[in-house]
């Protein structure tokens, strides 16, 4: 007869793998687990999980304040008519964010990004103030009178003619293109050593209380001949809007939102618009109304399906910014073609991922030149990649994918077929204060521990339709069908956790075994009221005496045995288990 053995189940640091045979997995394996958390230090503890969110309202509204970093303003919505039917995307750094719903309109702006009535069909809102960005808007303008000070040596010469636009600064970095009305000065009757610029614009406050506009640029182009071309636009003056006193007139209320302001041009000059903005003279719209995807990599900004107003078809087409200057586009020349329409765009490794659910192609983002081709990896949407530290991951509706800066990994194996019967479109989000990735699909979190690299499974009642992490590293989704919500990963009460074992067939899935014993170690009292068992795939059956129990005998004999702990306080801990058991040589 075979002598007693002992089955010692130590620790708990392996994780679910549903989709393996027992014989191929580790022993401290879960066919499943429910609310674990995965940095409990090798012991079942219940995890944290807000359950229910923050309404962030129905009417007038302020979201996302705390992004208030970076340079950033914080983004407010004013509900004008219609309701909210839920957050559609949030992304980080704020490429894309907006509540659907008619008449309801965002104001202000994240980073490159600004909002209006809708990404797809309206132009944005710069502050509710300016109607344009950085593009032409006939609501600017120059006059230019000739001054009191004439003399034959003046470098305004009466045989010569002189035209004068400008340009708004956003930002202190970006400049618009050239503003479409040009204004030439009158005939000279004489020579000029000054003559006085007027430059007026149309805004509803003063130019002094813009947010985004700092700046204006005044430019000069001539010419000396009635039949020779006109010079390129040299920069003649730039104008701090910031500053009250730069020795010159301040801006002055002429009539209603008219304000204005005069400079005496004495006919020294700079660098040319060209050789300043980076932009030809004659490129017009060099930012988009909108577009799909955006992301930053390398100091450009990246954007895909861009409107410029004009009639080409960009599908394919992936569009760089000038350096350090996110909203400016030389959108003739800066970009790269690729084969496919990409469902997201990310940044990692000093790269472009450009991705849709079966490709990706990778981007050198200052050659502008495709590097690599990858199929049978992908993602789904902006809302289904995450960048952790010094790895990515993304999701399709068939598999999980880790990138490692060199390889990428499929991490779909110990779940597989789980993820593969979830229905909806991922969601990935990192939380870095636990270093865990998060892959919401419809009703179900799946959680991937970075550093003990194990997966586990949260509970949720709700399908979660965006994500971003904050500054701090926490981790949040939004959901809701009447209303905008956020709810955190963690940091919410615990919750009751489970724990189903693989099946344990010792080695031997074809022979009987007698199985006598279950101890479970634990600092909770009563922990076998918790604890079930079931053997051959039976029932399963509550331990039903203290810790050491032993298993009745018509439970008893069987090819293997499975264990199931259930808790029943936030505060319980499993530590570890043994069984018990003896081999029946030659009984099946």
């Amino acid at each position: 007869m075979s002598t007693r053995e002992i089955l010692n189940i130590k620790h708990f640091n392996t994780g679910i793998i549903s989709s393996t045979d027992s014989e191929d997995i580790p022993t401290d394996a879960a066919q499943d687990s429910f609310a674990l958390d995965p940095i409990a230090d090798g012991k079942l503890a219940s995890a944290e999980l807000a359950t229910s969110g923050t309404s962030l309202g129905s009417t007038t509204i302020t979201v996302l304040s705390y992004l208030n970093n970076n340079g950033s303003y914080e983004i407010t919505a004013n509900n004008t008519g219609g309701g909210i039917t839920g957050a559609t995307s949030m992304v980080p750094h704020n490429e894309e964010i907006h509540a659907g719903g008619s008449g309801y309109t965002w104001y202000g702006y994240i980073r490159h990004k600004q909002f209006g009535v809708s990404p797809s069909s309206s132009p944005y809102s710069l502050d509710g103030r300016v109607d344009n960005w950085l593009n032409k808007a006939g609501n600017a303008g120059v006059s230019v009178a000739g001054a009191t000070v004439d003399t034959d040596d003046g470098y305004f010469r009466q045989t010569s003619e002189y035209r004068y636009s400008i340009t708004f600064i956003y930002d202190s970095t970006q400049e618009s293109e050239l503003q479409p009305t040009i204004f030439g000065t009158p005939v000279l009757i004489d020579n000029y050593s000054t003559v006085d610029v007027t430059v007026t614009v149309t805004t509803s406050t003063s130019p002094t209380n813009w947010r985004r506009i700092t700046g204006v640029n005044l430019y000069r182009q001539e010419k000396t001949s009635g039949e020779s071309p006109f010079t390129e636009w040299k920069l003649v003056k730039s104008i701090d809007i910031t500053e009250v006193n730069q020795g010159f007139d301040t801006w002055v209320n002429v009539s209603g939102s008219d304000w204005e302001i005069t400079y005496t041009d004495d006919g020294n000059f700079g660098v040319g618009y060209e050789q300043n903005s980076g932009i030809p003279e004659t490129l017009e719209n060099i930012s988009p109304t909108s577009y799909e995807l955006g992301i930053e990599s390398a100091g450009y900004h990246f954007i895909t399906e861009p409107l410029f107003r004009v009639t080409d078809d960009f599908t394919g087409t992936i569009h760089r910014s000038m350096s350090g200057r996110y909203g400016m586009f030389n959108w003739i020349k800066d970009l790269v073609k690729i084969p496919f329409t990409p469902k997201a765009l990310m940044s990692f490794n000093n790269r472009v991922y450009a991705m849709d659910e079966a490709r990706i192609e990778v981007i050198n983002p200052v050659g502008l030149f495709s590097e690599e081709k990858i199929i049978g990896a992908g993602c789904s949407s902006s809302n289904s990649f995450t960048v952790a530290e010094n790895e990515a991951y993304f999701a399709n509706e068939e598999s999980i994918f880790m990138h490692d800066g060199a390889v990428i990994h499929d991490l779909t194996l110990p779940i597989e077929a789980d993820w593969k019967a979830l229905s909806g479109t991922p969601i990935v989000v990192y939380d870095g204060l636990k270093k865990q990735v998060i892959f919401a699909k419809g009703t179900t979190f799946y959680i991937y521990h970075t550093v003990r690299r194990r997966w586990d499974r949260l509970p949720t009642s709700f399908a979660r339709t965006a994500r971003f992490t904050q500054p701090t590293g926490e981790a949040v989704t939004a959901y809701g069908s009447s209303g905008l919500y956020m709810t955190p990963l963690h940091g919410g009460s615990q919750q009751v956790f489970s724990w189903t074992s693989k099946k344990f067939d010792m080695g031997e899935p074809g022979e009987d075994k007698k199985f006598y014993y279950i101890k479970v170690n634990s600092d909770t009292a009563n922990p076998y009221l918790r604890t079930q068992f079931r053997i051959n795939g039976g029932s399963w059956t509550t331990l039903n005496s203290d810790y050491e129990t032993k298993i009745s005998s018509d439970w008893a004999r069987g090819r293997h045995i499975e264990i199931k702990f259930n808790g029943s306080t936030v505060t319980e801990e499993i530590t570890s288990f043994e069984i018990i058991y003896r081999r029946l040589r030659g009984h099946r």
